[in-house]
């Protein structure tokens, strides 16, 4: 693994901490569980679309098959593309349960705006957008909006065009070393702050290529 070892440091002010004001330190505390949250994300988005690895040594570089990848074609997330996404899950004969659709608001947004949809897609959509359904077509959607440490979306993008995945989750691990190791602490070094620090050692792999799929969709 490039990076197994994921970090997250937060110093809370001594005055803070004089006044006992706990707060401040929770916020802290659900801030490193989220970082953490958001860093397994980023693992097992890159390792479904990303090279795996196999042989021995793990010097046989795999990539993911462009027949396992459905074009941006021009058009944002469509039911068509859902369509196509169910068919060639189908045709590899993927076991139906535990189909999942990473994507993310502006996805949802072209399926409410479809102007092709039939009264039941747009009622599956709308229920999905208020959170009274997750799951359709024998997919469970889940929107990830999240950001990386750079700035830029969990789910990456390539200009305006947007690089979901549907996978199923026999297709994909992740791996822990070393679970959530946390503490709070005092630094005397930062006029003895209190600092919350997490860390834990994670990593994902694609197991089968037959159970991942990208499909790419413009944004505009």
């Amino acid at each position: 693994l490039s990076e197994p070892v994921k970090q997250f440091i937060v110093i809370v002010g001594s005055l803070v901490a004089a006044l006992g004001l706990v707060l401040p330190i929770f916020i802290a505390l659900q801030a490193a569980a989220m970082a953490m949250g958001r860093a397994m994300d980023v693992e097992i988005y890159d390792a479904a679309l990303g090279n795996s690895y196999a042989g021995k040594k793990g010097e046989t570089v795999i990539a993911l098959p462009s027949s396992q990848k459905i074009a941006a074609g021009g058009t944002g997330f469509t039911f068509a593309k859902l369509a196509k996404l169910k068919q060639i899950f189908d045709d590899r004969d993927v076991e139906e349960e535990n189909r999942i659709i990473v994507y993310t608001a502006a996805q949802l947004n072209d399926l409410l705006n479809e102007e092709k949809a039939t009264s039941q897609e747009y009622n599956a959509a709308q229920a999905l957008r208020r959170g009274e359904i997750d799951e359709f077509m024998g997919f469970r959607f889940v929107q990830v909006n999240g950001l990386r440490d750079d700035g830029t979306k969990i789910v990456k993008a390539t200009g305006t065009t947007r690089h979901c995945v549907a996978f199923a989750r026999k297709g994909l691990r992740l791996g822990i070393g070393e679970d959530i190791q946390s503490r709070i602490t005092e630094r005397a070094d930062k006029s003895f702050s209190t600092q919350v620090y997490y860390e834990m050692m994670i990593g994902a792999a694609r197991l089968e290529e037959k159970c991942v799929v990208q499909f790419d969709c413009v944004e505009s």
